[in-house]
């Protein structure tokens, strides 16, 4: 049977623009059923009469400007997932245009760069079977959209030579996200001969990438409701994320020296349950029933989470990161990172180091260690011919003190 063609809708207010997408998307439709709409009206018709999967719009159009539309379109069908593309420059016009936007494209438009950026968003609809959720994630007001300082510093990291000084500056403006970034920088596993007091002394030691993440995940951690459950430790999650984190980095620090490599696992292991953030604070009289379920049978979360919502938060959360448009292997390591056998990728990765330190972290602070540490997947260590390195993993991972030394909590 062949898939199902994709639903693609493109409105822009300049008719010389519709038909060059037109001519550049010629070759994709095999893939793709497009369809182009010159105003945002004429796109909310369409909309009320075909089920479109993405919708691709300017953002400075006349009468009902690009913000307004996708606003509007996140109200009524959520489903849609949302990309926006302007030529303007003005930077407030931009940041506001975020909420209501999934991703964002820079005019002139690139056909790989397009073409890429929808097949990505498309194939994200696959890895969500739960429509409901599906609808949750991307109507999703606070999380969807990542902070204005987080797209201050991927704008600096894009730029042809990114300055550690003003990514320190950016960072420096929020003084809780500074503290929370030199607690992390100043865990026992640097192992530094002093600590560090200035986010340029952070950056420096371990790079933009990951501080860029860091910054994303604080700032979500901040969004979240405590109260919403009863029972709950949303700093017992942070600790885990930092302390996966770390020790993922670690795990690929002793296997080899690539750094990006590091980067990867580092920002993966703080983004890894992101997912259960998302759950937590839309759907907690449900997250409690998974919580009481995973309880009362002996089994973990994630399994309770599928019975509950028929997903979980791994794939809730790479789903999450994916519209954002993180790096397509972070987005991997996050889904997968219970069940890393079932990735088609079969090599050392981000994954397997967030799949392992995910359970060390775990073992580190659980009275049940053994059983929890015998939840690593050894079938898919043994195809990667890793199933020995398990040991020093362990011996180097479990001496990491995660805990900061000063008083965070």
């Amino acid at each position: 049977m062949k898939p199902k063609k994709k639903c693609i809708l493109f409105v822009d207010d300049e008719r010389n623009i519709l038909n060059s997408l037109r001519r550049m998307l010629f070759p994709m439709q095999k893939e793709w059923e497009m369809a182009f709409a010159a105003s945002g009206q004429e796109a909310l018709k369409l909309l009320d009469n075909k089920v479109f999967d993405v919708i691709v719009s300017d953002l400075r159009m006349p009468e009902m400007d690009g913000f307004q539309l996708l606003t509007e379109v996140r109200e009524r069908y959520p489903h849609v997932i949302r990309v926006a593309f302007s030529a303007q420059t003005d930077q407030e016009y931009t940041l506001r245009s975020l909420g209501p936007i999934h991703q964002y494209l820079s005019k002139p438009l690139n056909h790989n760069d397009m073409r890429n950026a929808i097949k990505r968003v498309c194939s994200l609809h696959d890895l969500l079977s739960n429509s409901r959720l599906r609808n949750l994630v991307s109507r999703l007001e606070s999380l969807p959209s990542p902070t204005t300082l987080f797209h201050r510093l991927v704008k600096e990291l894009e730029s042809p030579e990114p300055s550690l000084k003003n990514i320190s500056k950016i960072i420096a403006e929020d003084q809780g996200m500074t503290t929370k970034i030199l607690q992390f920088v100043n865990s026992a596993f640097f192992g530094l001969p002093r600590r560090i007091t200035r986010p340029e002394m952070a950056v420096n030691l371990i790079g933009i990438n990951v501080i860029t993440a860091l910054a994303l995940t604080i700032h979500i951690f901040r969004q979240i409701n405590q109260g919403k459950l009863a029972g709950f430790s949303l700093d017992r999650l942070w600790q885990h994320s930092k302390g996966t984190s770390i020790i993922a980095r670690s795990i690929i620090s002793i296997e080899t020296d690539d750094k990006n490599l590091a980067d990867r696992a580092s920002t993966s292991g703080l983004l890894h349950d992101i997912g259960r953030l998302i759950l937590i604070d839309n759907l907690p009289k449900q997250y409690s029933e998974a919580l009481a379920l995973a309880s009362s049978e002996e089994i973990p979360v994630f399994e309770a989470e599928r019975e509950i919502f028929n997903s979980t938060h791994a794939e809730v959360g790479a789903y999450l990161l994916g519209l954002w448009g993180l790096d397509d292997l972070i987005v991997e390591a996050v889904a997968y990172h219970h069940w890393p056998g079932q990735c088609s990728a079969k090599n050392f990765s981000a994954l397997t180091a967030v799949h392992v330190a995910n359970l060390i972290e775990h073992s580190n602070t659980a009275e049940n260690r053994d059983d929890i540490i015998a939840q690593i997947d050894m079938k898919y260590l043994s195809e990667l011919g890793l199933e020995n390195r398990l040991p020093e993993w362990q011996r180097v991972c479990c001496s990491i003190n995660t805990e900061e030394s000063d008083n965070e909590r």
